[in-house]
Formats: structure tokens, sequence, C-alpha cells
């Protein structure tokens, strides 16, 4: 019976083991971001008003032109206006390390009435400022 009780615990204990490490996050050498730039950031925030808000935009057929607008003097931040037919997307960010990114967005289209304001985060976190809900 000893040798039973021996191999069982060794059954249990390797058990524990494999779902212990299992369980372990492995480290991140070079984690990849949600959102990495402005543009990624205009895509989150349509993908989430469209989502939450019913807002109908075609995101993928989207032609975006892109002019940055920062003031001379203000390198600390960045600021970039995107256009796409009547859709006005403004993003903001300070001018930090990607991962510490939090982006500004405003998204309006005068035609429909329609406005909205959020931060993105870098790990793609939408925080809805518009207080539409």
């Amino acid at each position: 019976m000893t040798g039973i009780k021996f191999y069982l615990a060794t059954i249990v204990l390797g058990l524990t083991a494999i779902l212990v490490v299992g369980c372990i996050k492995p480290p991140s050498f070079g984690q990849s971001l949600a959102v990495n730039d402005a543009a990624e950031a205009r895509d989150t925030a349509l993908s989430y008003t469209q989502a939450n808000l019913g807002v109908n935009v075609a995101i993928s057929d989207m032609n975006w032109k892109e002019k940055r607008i920062t003031p001379p003097g203000l390198e600390e931040v960045a600021t970039i206006v995107f256009t796409s037919g009547e859709w006005v997307v403004t993003v903001s960010h300070r001018t930090v390390a990607p991962k510490d990114r939090v982006y500004e967005v405003v998204i309006a289209n005068m035609i429909f009435g329609f406005k909205w304001k959020g931060a993105i985060q870098a790990d793609g976190n939408v925080i809805d400022l518009s207080g539409r809900s």
C-alpha cells in the first residue's frame, strides 16, 4: 500500500505543478500595444462609437487625409486632424513613449450633428468623455 500512496502522491504533486506553472503569466519582452499611434487611436474610437452608440461609419472604406497641427513651441503635445468626407477626427497626445500615451479623441460630423469625445489608452481601453451612454 505504501507504494500506491507514493505513486498517487507523485501524480497529485505533478498535476499541481503543471497547473501552477500553466497559470503563471510568461514575461513579455516586447509587449504589443493595442494602440500604437494616432491613426490606431482614431480607428479604435470610431469602432467604439459604432459598436456602442450606433454611429454608422464604414471605417474600412474611409480615405483619411492627415494633417499635423501641433503649434510651434508645443512639441510635448502632438495634435493630428484626420478628415474623410464629412468626418473630422482630432487626436491629441503627449509625446511620451507609446506605452504611456493616452490619446484624446474628438469625432465630429456636422452634417449629422454628431460629436463625441473620449480618451483611448495604449492598451485599447476607451473612456467615453462625451456624456453619452
